[in-house]
């Protein structure tokens, strides 16, 4: 396998490990809307369902508010069959009862079965189409199979029901259209990691849609507005492989048709600066102009605080990651690498000391600036 193909093969990885996490993470904020939340002007009022649930107290049978609060209950800790079997028989006492056809729905939809879920979303709103809850619950179900645009006219006509007033109907409305690159996280409540979420699903959508450098950008304000979303993290990690591919491959077939010619190819905007830590003079330069040569940005040529160095290192910024890994493993003999805060400057964000186990490589770095 040649390098290209492995590198396009770790590209398909990355992108497949982002659909899995993003998965994960889309109820971060988001979710359904209960019957009673809703704001809607054809809602339930408060003491209509005060007076369906004091009824409700009364015999199951033949009534079918107890069976839709017991559905409620088994839907609450996951027990989606007995919920659906209970909410069916509210809705044969009552062929119009609402909520039980979007009880249905929402176990549907946890049991991955969506496109029966969205039958039951319809046909409630057949019953009653001015419900804000139910527009935004068969969004969410377009939100969980990734159907944005849907899932955006859904919430949008639901947060027009509801007036806006309805914070979790704002949230998947925002989260949709981050989705679809609209984001605006403004629009979202104003806890931060709300807004980091959003920030994290229009790096996604960006991410799959070819703009790595964008979506690093994003994953990072999404890490700046919550520190411990970690999907961002590893988002940012992702999208800046991407963007190394992408111009790897850029490059690769710009030079292609330059026979016998050997161009650096620029794999990664990280800065790296190389330090001399083993006193060899002209060493740093030496390794800085041999990782040029291979393409990477060498920002900077500095001293180490000293000069006993016995070992290599690289060190790295959380984001720089994977451009550690390739200039450690570039560099022959390194074995050690650091995860650091960061740097006196804000241009390096990896940094090469070089010890004095690099001194028996220096005819590979010579040979390598020629």
């Amino acid at each position: 396998m040649n390098k290209t193909l492995r590198i396009l093969l770790i590209a398909a990885v990355a992108v497949l490990f982002m659909s899995v996490n993003s998965c994960s993470l889309i109820n971060y904020f988001s979710g359904y809307v209960k019957s009673w939340e809703s704001k809607a002007p054809g809602r339930d009022t408060l003491a209509n369902n005060l007076n369906r649930f004091v009824g409700s107290v009364r015999s199951a049978r033949g009534n079918p508010d107890a069976h839709y609060l017991l559905g409620d209950y088994h839907q609450g800790r996951g027990r989606h069959r007995d919920a659906i079997e209970e909410f069916n028989k509210a809705i044969r006492i009552d062929p119009q009862f609402v909520k039980a056809y979007n009880g249905i729905a929402v176990s549907l939809d946890q049991m991955g079965e969506h496109e029966r879920a969205q039958e039951y979303y319809l046909a409630a709103l057949e019953i009653k189409p001015d419900l804000d809850y139910l527009y935004n619950n068969l969004g969410y179900s377009y939100l969980l199979q990734e159907r944005y645009e849907e899932a955006a006219d859904a919430f949008e006509k639901a947060n027009t029901l509801a007036g806006g007033q309805v914070s979790r109907i704002r949230n998947n409305l925002a989260l949709a259209n981050s989705a679809l690159g609209k984001a605006d996280p403004a629009s979202v409540t104003a806890a931060p990691k709300h807004q980091a979420f959003v920030e994290y699903e229009a790096a996604n959508h960006l991410l799959k849609n070819g703009g790595f450098e964008e979506a690093r950008d994003h994953y990072s304000k999404a890490l700046s507005l919550d520190p411990d979303l970690q999907a961002a993290r590893k988002g940012a990690e992702v999208a800046a492989l991407l963007a190394d591919v992408k111009r790897y491959v850029a490059a690769h077939e710009g030079f292609a048709s330059d026979a016998g010619q050997d161009r650096p190819v620029a794999l990664d905007r990280d800065g790296i600066e190389v330090s001399n830590g083993n006193g060899v003079s002209g060493m740093a330069k030496e390794v800085g102009s041999f990782l040029k040569k291979q393409g990477f940005n060498v920002v900077r040529l500095t001293n180490a605080d000293h000069y006993q160095y016995a070992k290599a290192s690289v060190y790295y910024r959380g984001d720089a990651e994977f451009t550690a890994l390739r200039v450690k493993g570039a560099i022959p003999g390194i074995t050690q690498m650091k995860k650091v805060g960061g740097f006196d400057r804000d241009s390096v964000r990896v940094r090469v000391l070089v010890g004095r186990d690099l001194a028996g490589e220096r005819n590979a770095f010579k040979e390598g600036e020629n």
